[in-house]
């Protein structure tokens, strides 16, 4: 769970169920922590609450955490410090499907945005299991079955309104209607673009699919909440050269550099995202270490290097993504 180091209230006091009738697990008050993996904003907490439960069976079981802080002042939601703050996850036990692990996303769920400036995130998503993994948008919920009070897309023509924008010419080339969308296979966010400054809270569901017998099976489904801080902003977005997609044979190396440049040269940091650089053995790299901010003039890139050892434990029928994001 991620928190506002700014906010009094602590994670806690909140309702975990597992779906099989069993009692609701009331969770205890835990502190902010900041795992230096993360890299985490100003002003944002992790905190990590595990238990063991043993289901009765096979069966379709929906996992829910409910809690009664969500933020103040969200502007696409109605009232949103008395919205309670809701999120499941669905999880199939099937013999006949095997084994099945829910997808593990990277990257945090709260990323800044600017006015009149194309936004893109990707949740960095995996699946351990090596599950093909689909995206689509979700209206947040305050409970089971139950959405939020008043939720809008990001994009409503209200909220470029508020600021005099001219809706039809909104995006960030100036000559269309904003738009906010999923890629339904890579799971990237485009707003193209954001309106009136403020915080706005949106969810998505990454669905599991597994190929048995030649048919599509869906495995069950994560849902996840995520907080968008638009401020207005007098910065160009900066840029990320990556190179294209790569197929090799296990046992080469693979070394790549990723770059970073920014319209205005303010410093950049350039973050890499994915199973590879925890998989065991032969991790991959992606170095100088720490991740710092790199000072850029004319001439003068952000550089990072991705270095990895592939063996052939490392084969998989679905390919490795690695999310990279310039800040």
């Amino acid at each position: 769970m991620y928190t506002d180091t700014g906010s009094p209230i602590r994670f806690g006091d909140g309702e975990l169920r597992f779906g099989d009738g069993s009692p609701a697990v009331i969770t205890p008050q835990l502190p902010n922590t900041f795992p230096p993996g993360l890299n985490l904003p100003t002003e944002v907490g992790f905190v990590t609450y595990s238990i063991e439960h043993t289901f009765p069976g096979p069966g379709q079981y929906i996992i829910s955490y409910l809690e009664a802080n969500r933020n103040e002042g969200v502007l696409n939601i109605a009232n949103s410090v008395n919205t309670t703050f809701y999120i499941e996850t669905e999880i199939i036990i099937d013999p006949f499907l095997g084994c099945s692990n829910t997808p593990v996303l990277l990257v945090p769920p709260i990323d800044k945005a600017c006015t009149g400036v194309a936004f893109f995130h990707n949740p960095g998503a995996f699946d351990p299991d090596g599950d093909s993994l689909s995206y689509e948008f979700v209206v947040p919920k305050m409970n089971k079955n139950s959405d939020v009070i008043a939720y809008l897309d990001p994009n409503t023509k209200t909220f470029y309104d508020r600021i005099g924008l001219n809706y039809g010419t909104a995006n960030e080339a100036g000559n269309g209607q904003p738009i906010f969308e999923i890629d339904p296979v890579t799971g990237t966010i485009t707003w193209d673009a954001p309106g009136a400054p403020g915080e706005y809270n949106i969810a998505f569901k990454i669905i599991e699919w597994r190929k048995i017998a030649g048919t599509w099976v869906q495995q069950g489904y994560v849902i996840r909440n995520m907080q968008i801080i638009v401020e207005d902003c007098n910065n160009q977005r900066p840029e990320l050269e990556v190179p294209p997609d790569l197929c090799v044979v296990a046992g080469e190396t693979i070394e790549f550099d990723v770059f970073g440049t920014d319209p205005d040269f303010d410093s950049v940091k350039i973050e890499a995202f994915s199973q590879i650089f925890s998989i065991n053995p032969s991790p991959a790299s992606f170095t100088p270490t720490p991740i710092r901010f790199q000072f850029l003039a004319a001439g003068i890139k952000a550089r990072q290097t991705l270095t990895w050892e592939t063996e052939c434990s490392h084969i998989k029928d679905q390919p490795y993504q690695v999310t990279f994001k310039i800040t």
